[in-house]
């Protein structure tokens, strides 16, 4: 349940009101302590465009559903995203059918750097756990690095490390240029010509 007090986005976690500051305090928390045990995914990609699309394209729903995807995705796999203020919801469909729900919400530190809540709703003993992603770069290139922590079994590791890889291809494709060679490497070795 979500409400307005004065002036700040706060959510009602049970019998007591959070600040969005606060919940993510208390849900960082909870992460850590399970963390040191757990599985984890770090990612990275290089990116052929500046942060600012990056940034638009990890937090604008719209855009998350052209490139997020299901883990072996097929032609009949999508994704539908939608969003209010800082909380989100992913809908993952395969055969037209609901596969998995990951909800959470997402801050910004410093433009470069969002901190995402993530529960997935589909997956037998999913807990929370934390995406951080970072982008570094300068106006052509974007270096995004990406860090999936709290992961609580094999199942859900596996899950969102074929889910990751697939989506952060999907997200460089977006931005490959056809004038640069190492677009045009990764576009053949994606099809299979390499």
């Amino acid at each position: 349940m979500r409400r307005r007090l004065a002036g700040r986005s706060c959510f009602k976690m049970g019998m007591q009101s959070l600040s969005l500051d606060e919940s993510f305090l208390q849900f960082d928390e909870t992460v850590r302590n399970r963390a040191a045990a757990r599985w984890k995914i770090a990612m990275g990609a290089r990116i052929h465009t500046d942060v600012r699309r990056i940034f638009h394209a990890l937090t604008v729903p719209e855009y998350r559903e052209t490139w997020m995807c299901s883990p072996g995705q097929g032609v009949r796999s999508r994704v539908a995203a939608s969003q209010t203020d800082e909380r989100f919801v992913l809908d993952f469909y395969r055969a037209d059918r609901l596969d998995a729900r990951v909800t959470g919400s997402y801050r910004v530190r410093r433009w470069r750097k969002l901190e995402f809540t993530w529960q997935i709703d589909g997956l037998p003993d999913s807990a929370p756990s934390c995406v951080e992603i970072r982008l570094l770069g300068d106006f052509g290139h974007t270096r995004l690095e990406l860090l999936h922590r709290g992961l609580d079994s094999e199942a859900e590791y596996l899950w969102h490390k074929q889910m990751w890889a697939a989506s952060l291809h999907n997200l460089k494709r977006l931005f490959w240029c056809a004038g640069c060679e190492e677009c045009r490497q990764q576009g053949k070795k994606y099809a299979g010509l390499i």
